[in-house]
């Protein structure tokens, strides 16, 4: 399960970094999509993260 959360985490970084660049290159729309993403993906491993605590 760690190692899903791990993933899941790495994927979050991946896009919000990948939103960054994309940003400073001017495209916005784009870039909140791939930040939208990686919200989604830390939000997996939070959920998982849940489950090893009840």
């Amino acid at each position: 399960m760690v190692r899903l959360q791990d993933a899941h985490l790495e994927n979050a970084n991946t896009l919000l970094t990948t939103a960054l660049t994309i940003l400073d290159e001017g495209y916005v729309a784009l870039a909140r999509s791939l930040a939208i993403l990686g919200l989604a993906e830390s939000g997996k491993a939070q959920s998982g993260l849940s489950v090893l605590l009840i």
